[in-house]
């Protein structure tokens, strides 16, 4: 084999090691960044090789660390260091294998060299992580999925038609195979001995809908929209987020909504500006009282001759007071009746 061609692939088992999540500075004993997020492992790929390697994220923009006792597959080739001239080599981790099937934890520790139950029994998985039970996503044909160690996920999926096909149904609505949707979710309901769950926009802690034909069925707001078709029917492209708290901050410009049929804020308290708050009239009780402060100037005064004062009479008639009314604002009505 040209030595500068050179590549070999190891399965090895992780190991401990104190430098992983740490930034180690190049001016220090050892300090290397070309090494950064690097694991110890050990060779087990048959049993005569047993050898710790070092070995670097092959991916470093899309980074998933092992645990301690995982294993993975390893591949040698070039380093930072390498020329044409002369061969540097390192290993680097590709993926973890899946031995069994967990979300959380695939650790089997002590496969890699011959350890008594209490030295596997001692093996932590790490210095600060506890394992959880994690349920795996119900996987549709053709979904792409990134899944987190803690219930949290990307779908990339779509419309699909379903059958006996699948362990659970999809949780949207469409009828066009095909079209796309991407759901963000945090915080997932969980089951034991791995059993599949999907998305759930009401139960799930936080979570990001992306639709284009697509409508959610199961989604249910505070408050009934006035405007536009219902929360759970509609089919067209949504951005839906959902979570205890939503916050949006613009950092140097405005926040815009803008909308070609209109904006309903659902809350029973707003407030707008930066406070102290004052409240707003209500424009059906101010045209009401308006109105009765008008009748009563309209009649004006009375002499001793009993006539009336006509020229605030005349100047008043003409007054619309239906123009207070706004057509494209609304709030919620006052409850009680202002004008006794």
């Amino acid at each position: 084999m040209d030595q500068y061609n050179q590549v070999q692939f190891e399965i090895a088992e992780v190991l401990a090691y104190d430098d992983t999540y740490k930034y180690i500075d190049p001016s220090s004993p050892n300090g290397n960044t070309s090494n950064l997020f690097s694991i110890k492992a050990r060779g087990c790929s048959s049993y005569y090789n047993h050898t710790e390697l070092t070995a670097k994220p092959a991916n470093i923009n899309m980074k998933r660390i092992p645990l301690v006792g995982e294993y993975v597959l390893l591949v040698k080739t070039f380093n930072h260091e390498a020329t044409s001239e002369k061969w540097r080599h390192c290993w680097y981790y590709l993926s973890t294998v899946d031995i069994q099937s967990s979300i959380n934890d695939n650790t089997i520790p002590g496969l890699s060299i011959q350890l008594d139950q209490e030295q596997i029994d001692a093996t932590l998985p790490g210095t600060t992580f506890q394992p959880k039970v994690i349920s795996p996503l119900q996987p549709f044909e053709g979904d792409s999925i990134i899944e987190g160690r803690w219930g949290n996920s990307i779908r990339f999926g779509s419309t699909v038609d379903l059958s006996n096909t699948y362990s659970i149904d999809r949780p949207w609505e469409g009828k066009q195979t095909g079209d796309p949707i991407t759901i963000i979710a945090n915080g997932q309901k969980n089951y034991t001995n791995k059993q599949f769950t999907v998305e759930n926009i009401e139960s799930d802690d936080a979570s990001l809908y992306l639709t284009s034909t697509q409508s959610i069925p199961n989604i249910k707001l505070n408050n009934i929209l006035k405007i536009g078709i219902s929360d759970s029917a509609f089919n067209k492209s949504q951005f839906i987020g959902v979570a205890d708290r939503v916050i949006l901050k613009a950092k140097t410009d405005v926040v815009a909504l803008d909308s070609q049929k209109g904006i309903e804020l659902l809350s029973p308290k707003v407030n707008i500006g930066t406070g102290p708050y004052e409240p707003i009239l209500q424009g059906p009780a101010v045209q009401e009282l308006l109105q009765k402060i008008v009748m009563v100037i309209q009649h004006g005064f009375v002499d001793s001759s009993g006539a009336i004062c006509t020229p605030i009479n005349n100047a008043l008639s003409g007054i619309d007071l239906s123009r207070l009314l706004s057509k494209t604002i609304q709030i919620d009505q006052y409850k009680e009746d202002l004008i006794a």
